[in-house]
């Protein structure tokens, strides 16, 4: 049986989390068309990144990306920042795997390496995608701590892109 003072940590962390996601949700709800938004989440991720594959434009496979996030929607837009398809391939099992790159001020952001961790873990929720890893210069855009985080404390693995 946890103390009393565990039970009030557990307390208030789940109302802070509570408030948090109740506070993201609305902002999200601001900047976004609810019908684009449906069409976008119903979309196919394969595809969007076929066609990507095919012409090069990552609009509207960002855009469903974008739909499939949760609360770290609203810190990426909320900061202005982006993502940046870098590959969108089909893995052997047939599903989506992606590398992806941060723009914007996500880059520069003290938040980065928990964004990251936030993109992958929703993305990886949808039934189409299997792998999503970042690019390696983006690690390398970090200060010394973010990167030891990320190599040690995360299962977010990065890859070279400038091949």
């Amino acid at each position: 049986m946890g103390s009393i003072d565990d039970e009030l940590i557990r307390h208030y962390q789940q109302l802070s989390e509570k408030m948090m996601t109740e506070e993201a949700k609305k902002r999200i709800a601001e900047s976004v068309d609810p019908d684009v938004e449906q069409r976008l989440r119903g979309a196919s991720l394969k595809m969007l990144a076929f066609r990507f594959r095919s012409n090069g434009d990552s609009n509207e496979l960002v855009g469903a990306l974008f739909a499939r996030l949760g609360i770290v929607r609203a810190a990426l837009v909320g900061h202005g920042g982006g993502i940046i398809v870098r590959a969108a391939d089909i893995g052997e099992g047939g599903d989506l795997e992606f590398v992806l790159g941060l723009d914007g001020a996500c880059i520069a952001c003290g938040a980065a390496p928990s964004t990251l961790v936030g993109i992958r873990a929703d993305l990886l929720a949808d039934e189409e995608v299997a792998a999503v890893r970042f690019e390696w210069a983006l690690l390398e855009s970090f200060d010394s701590l973010s990167q030891e985080f990320l190599t040690t404390q995360t299962d977010i693995e990065f890859v070279d892109t400038a091949a």
